[in-house]
């Protein structure tokens, strides 16, 4: 009876026992499952933000290219501005000149109109015509034509000359009055669009969280420590001479070689209507005209452009510490001597002659993005070029990007 009360008194401690192991294992499983899962959670966690960040800055990238392109657009209006202004200024005081030189013609011409009324050789309408200004009815009202000599003649058209030239001059201001109102309402649109570009840029990054902004900024670098690696092992291959790789073919035709021209285009890129801005085309057309020979300043340029790679962006900036893309390629063409080109992509672009992309040579001009981004061709399929905010001049294959023209200058 004893041992039965023993072992019945004894039971509710070993059913606790077993329960709390029980409770105990279960507890350990669940940490031990826990911590096996959260290295995962985590992994999952991480890539799951650096893949919104990687897509993140593709998207603020995009807005860094559309607010690049448009600063090349208003500082081409600016440049272009400038030339109007100065084609009127220079015109104002041809045509002043030009309105002194005919009213001292009307003068000789009244004079010699009162002269041959007083000899008796015309009437007093005739004298009347010439102080009228009708000067086309001078010889029509003389009855004695034949007495006209050759000075007389030389004396109407020298006046006639000059009153064609005071209304070619006069079109000519119009003409350029209308030009200019044209580029200021461009170069406003294109500083509006800028403004919004960057405050939608602001508003993109000011949404992430700094967890996100540190990726991002982790990402950047190493992109932009792989590309200078990348940008100075194709120099090197360029300098020895070597293959380089190209990454892909260009989208307009097949990636340009360093052999000779021989043949050039008369197809150049024109602004288009819906943007403003130059649009891509087809590999243009190839004629029998011979080629210009590439010039020395260009080579040299494009040796020098490729001394400034791992140098910062910066808007505006013409070195030699910064630069922006149009600023790489002013600078570098004028320390080879060649000083005075335009800086702007769209002025650029409209000088020297077409290259078809199978005849491109080291120098020439390589434009892409709708012509509102450029840089200089170093061979082998790359060129050299000032990319955007936040990276470094860099040589790059053009397989990267939409050829929309090369140009030799």
């Amino acid at each position: 009876m004893r041992s039965l009360t023993a072992a019945t008194t004894a039971q509710p401690s070993t059913r606790s026992t077993i329960a709390w192991t029980v409770l105990t294992l279960a507890a350990a499983l669940a940490v031990a499952g826990a911590c096996a899962s959260t290295p995962t959670a985590r992994g999952a966690t991480l890539a799951s933000k650096q893949a919104q960040a990687a897509q993140l800055d593709k998207e603020v990238g995009k807005l860094e290219d559309e607010y690049a392109d448009l600063q090349e657009r208003f500082r081409g209006a600016q440049v272009e501005l400038k030339g109007i202004r100065k084609s009127i200024t220079k015109t104002t005081a041809t045509l002043e000149t030009t309105r002194a030189d005919l009213g001292d013609a009307k003068v000789t011409l009244e004079q010699r109109a009162l002269a041959v009324y007083q000899d008796g050789a015309g009437s007093s309408q005739l004298l009347d015509v010439a102080r009228a200004g009708s000067f086309s009815e001078f010889f029509e009202k003389v009855d004695a034509i034949e007495r006209v000599g050759n000075q007389d003649t030389q004396i109407l058209d020298r006046v006639e000359s000059l009153e064609r030239k005071v209304a070619r001059k006069q079109a000519a201001l119009k003409a350029a009055g209308l030009k200019q109102t044209r580029v200021v309402k461009q170069a406003r649109v294109s500083k509006t669009r800028m403004g919004k570009v960057l405050g939608q840029r602001k508003a993109k990054l000011n949404s992430v969280t700094a967890e996100i902004r540190s990726i991002m900024a982790a990402q950047r670098a190493a992109a932009a420590r792989k590309e200078a690696a990348e940008s100075r092992q194709r120099v090197r291959l360029i300098q020895a001479g070597k293959a380089v790789p190209t990454g892909g073919t260009p989208s307009v035709g097949t990636a340009p070689t360093t052999g000779g021209g021989t043949t050039a285009t008369t197809n150049s890129p024109e602004p288009s209507a819906a943007d403003g801005g130059a649009a891509p085309a087809a590999e243009p057309a190839v004629i029998d005209v011979p080629l210009p020979p590439v010039s020395g300043s260009a080579a040299s340029a494009a040796g020098i452009a490729m001394g400034q790679v791992g140098k910062p962006y910066v808007y505006g900036a013409a070195g030699p510490n910064s630069f922006d893309c149009s600023g790489l390629v002013v600078w570098a063409f004028a320390q080879a001597g060649r000083g005075g080109l335009p800086h702007s992509t769209y002025s650029l672009i409209g000088m020297g002659v077409e290259v078809p992309m199978s005849q491109a040579q080291v120098g020439d001009l390589i434009f892409t993005n709708n012509a509102g981004h450029m840089g200089i061709y170093v061979g082998g399929g790359s060129f050299v070029h000032a990319p955007r905010t936040g990276r470094n001049v860099t040589v790059e294959s053009l397989g990267n990007y939409s050829i929309v023209s090369i140009r030799r200058i």
